[in-house]
């Protein structure tokens, strides 16, 4: 058998797993999509804007289905939550694509290394890297929401404060303000529009939203909604302390600065090092490879590797 027909074979073996895990979670965990449906029915009766309508069942649909996780749901989460414009089509072609990739690169560059665990590599830098990307830009998005957070709520005082009932507030804010919370925002009003409660609205914006502080703004509501009170002047008070707190968080982003990169660098440098080393001296490890105990010193080194990030991801991170 040529090179080029294992590698093939490879590529072909990885699908098929991928195939495989992907239609035993459906089995086991199902599909119920009731809630969707219902909720497609009673909106296919209104004729207006029918791409954002699609788009708002399916934000509303996803925390009615988070009891039936899969790897495709996890995955359309992840891009709903991204706001990304990626289709879950493309998606799975591209995990494909570095997965055989990595196997190809793996096969040519690291030899020695057994096929098992190079398909077990390459199936985690193919479902992982994708991921990593998803929820970072999930993390930014939910940065620049807090950043804009403060504004939205001065807003809505100043509507309350002339009059004005806070769903015609929301709806402002929706109106006026940018992404990500200007949309977030307009979508809380549409569902307000097909006859959800306000205090229900915000909880399904938190399922995709999940800030400490946007969750201190809901309880102010549920409060309001339940007992009454004057909201204006506890959201004032909310939008002093969230700028306060949002101040603290930059400074202490800009005092850790250096720490985070020297975890990056050390954590990047001994693989880095790695691959130069077997491009540059091919037979610079083969060497040593029929030495006894040369997988488990490799073993050992993958370890305190993974050690190495976490001690320096816990020593690097400070909660506000």
């Amino acid at each position: 058998m040529t090179l080029l027909q294992e590698l093939l074979l490879y590529g072909c073996i990885v699908l098929a797993v991928f195939f495989l895990m992907e239609w035993a979670f459906y089995f086991f965990s199902g599909e119920s999509s009731q809630g969707e449906q219902r909720i497609k029915r009673r909106l296919g009766r209104l004729k207006e804007d029918t791409s954002q309508l699609n788009s708002s069942i399916k934000r509303v649909s996803q925390d009615n289905n988070l009891d039936n996780m899969s790897i495709d749901k996890f995955y359309r989460g992840l891009i709903l939550n991204a706001d990304h414009e990626i289709t879950i089509a493309r998606l799975y072609i591209v995990i494909a694509g570095i997965t055989i990739s990595v196997i190809f690169a793996l096969t040519f560059f690291a030899p020695i290394i057994p096929f098992i665990i190079t398909v077990i590599i390459a199936m985690i830098v193919g479902f992982g890297l994708p991921t990593i990307i998803l929820k970072k830009q999930v993390k930014a998005r939910h940065y620049k929401f807090a950043e804009q957070f403060p504004d939205a709520i001065e807003l809505i005082v100043r509507s309350l404060r002339v009059g004005q009932p806070l769903s015609i507030a929301m709806q402002t804010v929706g109106q006026e303000m940018s992404d990500p919370i200007g949309k977030e925002f307009d979508l809380v009003s549409q569902e307000i529009t097909y006859g959800k409660d306000v205090p229900d609205a915000l909880e399904s914006m938190l399922g995709r939203i999940t800030l400490q502080d946007l969750r201190f703004f809901i309880v102010a509501v549920q409060i309001q909604h339940e007992s009454g009170g004057n909201l204006a002047e506890v959201l004032e008070g909310l939008s002093k302390i969230i700028r306060g707190r949002f101040r603290l968080m930059r400074k202490v982003k800009a005092l850790t600065a250096e720490g985070r990169f020297s975890a990056w660098f050390l954590s990047a440098f001994p693989v880095f090092m790695l691959f130069v080393m077997n491009v540059i001296n091919p037979g610079y490890y083969t060497k040593v490879s029929d030495y006894e105990y040369f997988p488990h010193i490799a073993a050992l080194m993958a370890v305190m590797l993974i050690i190495n990030v976490i001690a320096m991801r816990i020593m690097t991170t400070i909660r506000v």
